[in-house]
């Protein structure tokens, strides 16, 4: 796997910084901060720094563990790129062996496994994240949901994950660090947000029983809540609800839940034949709800979910593999603008 990450990924050694990268880490001042400094990033916009601009800070962009790791590089490396590119793609091959885990655990093969590890690892797709410095925030925040995951598919009592979990205590336990991992996700990225739908699938679809059911649930789910509402508390304090003009649009919620489907189905096929891949992707909102090609695409998003449901039915991880794809897309759905 190191070998195939290597070759899909190596040549992002030699990039240099590219678009967010300079405002970011190269005329970021703050990346000479120390010691408490550091504590400011936690009380800040993501690009709010001494050179970002104002359009910029109106983002509302809450992601202090990213600039604490690219402070990190800065003393490890200076201001040579490759040791940033270095660091993504350490993350990158991390999150490719969580994979492996997940896979694992749930399928219960061992090639199988590692084929689902090394699509994700060397797909084109990834490109965006892992050859991109600033494209840490996406590698990050998926190392805290992945990690999260893990723990949970290993913990969890369930026969139909190829296991029984393990006590009560050690779920609890187990947990927490969950928990722990969700939060540097959301201090990642805000698509992290998504971790407790991925947790309600997942008990769900493998229940592990019925005796001690709604235990468990509350043990699992009752820190993913809380971590999460921490979160918004944090965030709406420190961001001051910056970035509220983002939340008006003179589209309707239909018309922009249409454009999301399309883009899903986009998504989908990127998967199949990735080509034409861009860092930052737009899909016109459409005039009408009527416009044939976004009827259809929401049409298609509307069978496969009911398809994730039925085929619980036949295989369950299948199920959860596909509920997951579209949970993790629900924080960009634009039913909440």
């Amino acid at each position: 796997m190191l070998v195939l990450a290597a070759a899909a990924y190596g040549g992002a050694l030699w990039n240099g910084f590219l678009w967010d990268d300079d405002a970011l880490i190269v005329r970021n001042p703050d990346m000479e901060l120390r010691g408490t400094g550091l504590l400011s990033f936690f009380g800040k916009d993501f690009f709010q720094t001494g050179s970002a601009s104002a359009s910029y800070r109106a983002g509302g962009y809450y992601r202090p563990l990213v600039l604490l790791s690219f402070v990190a590089d800065r003393r490890l490396w200076g201001f040579s790129p490759a040791g940033f590119h270095l660091t993504n793609l350490v993350v990158h091959f991390v999150n490719g062996l969580l994979v492996l885990v997940i896979a694992r655990r749930l399928i219960g093969e061992e090639r199988a496994a590692l084929a689902a590890a090394a699509f994700f690892l060397i797909h084109p797709v990834q490109a965006s994240a892992a050859a991109y410095i600033s494209g840490r925030t996406d590698l990050l925040a998926a190392l805290g949901c992945l990690g999260a995951v893990a723990l949970l598919v290993l913990h969890y009592p369930s026969a139909a994950a190829r296991g029984n979990g393990t006590g009560l205590r050690r779920q609890a336990a187990a947990s927490a660090g969950a928990a722990v991992l969700a939060a540097a996700a959301l201090a990642s990225k805000e698509m992290a947000v998504c971790l407790p739908v991925i947790f309600i699938v997942y008990v769900t679809v493998f229940p592990g029983g019925r005796k001690g059911w709604g235990q468990r649930v509350l043990v699992w789910l009752g820190p993913q809540v809380a971590v999460l509402a921490g979160y918004f508390a944090v965030r709406a304090s420190v961001l001051e609800f910056m970035g509220r003009d983002m939340f008006r649009y003179s589209e309707g919620a239909g018309l922009r839940v249409l454009a999301t489907a399309r883009a899903v189905v986009t998504y989908l096929r990127l998967l199949v034949v990735p080509v034409g891949l861009k860092v930052e992707r737009f899909v016109p909102v459409a005039g009408t709800p009527w416009k044939v090609s976004y009827l259809a695409a929401a049409a298609a998003i509307v069978c496969l979910v009911v398809l994730a449901v039925v085929a619980a039915r036949w295989s369950r991880t299948a199920a959860f593999g596909g509920l997951w794809f579209f949970a993790a897309l629900l924080p960009v759905a634009n039913v909440v603008p």
